[in-house]
């Protein structure tokens, strides 16, 4: 009896991993007077990145200054990368057979994730700038980040 509970058993699964998506900051302010507000800042130093990283403070404004009046800022576009992403998606599955040639499946599939943080705000003016305000995949429509899957089927081969 126990054979047969512990037998035919099925492990499979997929490990994902990302980087982080390219962020274009941009001061949010006309400072070379051209009707344009998405002007990149003046780049002061490498040191982007807060130290911890967290939530609340990601980006540092230290690294970055507004460009002076009359002046187009010296920032590359998409100098600096965001949070990283990862997730793990596994399967279990167990075979049944009745007689020799039909044979059914069931199988389980749960997606295991971290709690998959947004892009920071990119724009230098805002007091949201460096700070994580939502979640990855928030649409429009409010829904917010990736949702859980519990996936529940059977399979019969004949």
């Amino acid at each position: 009896m126990l054979r047969t509970l512990t037998s035919h058993w099925r492990v499979t699964g997929i490990f994902n991993a990302r980087s982080g998506d390219r962020l274009n900051i941009t001061s949010g302010v006309d400072q070379a007077f051209s009707g344009i507000n998405i002007q990149r800042p003046d780049r002061v130093s490498d040191d982007f990145y807060a130290n911890p990283r967290t939530v609340d403070d990601l980006l540092q404004p230290r690294g970055v200054r507004a460009a002076g009046p009359g002046a187009l800022g010296n920032l590359t576009r998409n100098a600096v990368v965001g949070p990283a992403y990862w997730n793990i998606d596994m399967g279990i599955s167990r075979r049944f057979s009745g007689s020799p040639s039909p044979r059914a499946a069931r199988r389980s599939v749960q997606r295991a994730e971290p709690l998959q943080l947004g892009q920071p705000g990119d724009q230098l003016q805002l007091r949201q700038f460096g700070r994580i305000t939502s979640l990855a995949g928030t649409p429009p429509n409010g829904v917010y980040g990736t949702m859980r899957i519990l996936q529940f089927g059977i399979k019969y081969d004949f």
